[in-house]
């Protein structure tokens, strides 16, 4: 798949994500040497492990989102276009029950008119 923005690839992703019962996040993105973004990766909101700041003292905790989750979507760009060259489709838990899919926060972002 080809798309002409990196905002119109990642909003495809997120509508996708959301029918799905996912949320989506902006991971990685691999510069040349002009600084132009050339790789671009969105993940499951659950991808990777979170960063424990034992050190700090807090009033409450916090459940546990993230769980190493591997899936994803990279894309390749080249002048503005972004072409999709690796998509992971696996997920390593379940999906988010469709009466609380608005609650998703990438859904949260995404205005009327954009869906």
């Amino acid at each position: 798949m080809v798309f002409a923005s990196e905002l119109e690839a990642y909003y495809k992703y997120v509508s996708y994500a959301i029918g799905k019962g996912f949320g989506v996040r902006k991971s990685k993105t691999r510069k040349n040497d002009k600084g132009e973004i050339t790789r671009r990766i969105f993940v499951c909101n659950c991808a990777g492990y979170s960063v424990n700041s034992s050190d700090q003292e807090k009033k409450y905790e916090k459940p546990e989102v993230r769980c190493g989750c591997p899936a994803l979507i990279k894309f390749k760009v080249e002048n503005g276009v972004h072409e999709v060259v690796e998509y992971v489709s696996e997920h390593n838990y379940e999906f988010i029950p469709e009466h609380q899919r608005h609650l998703i926060r990438c859904e949260r972002m995404i205005s009327n008119t954009c869906k």
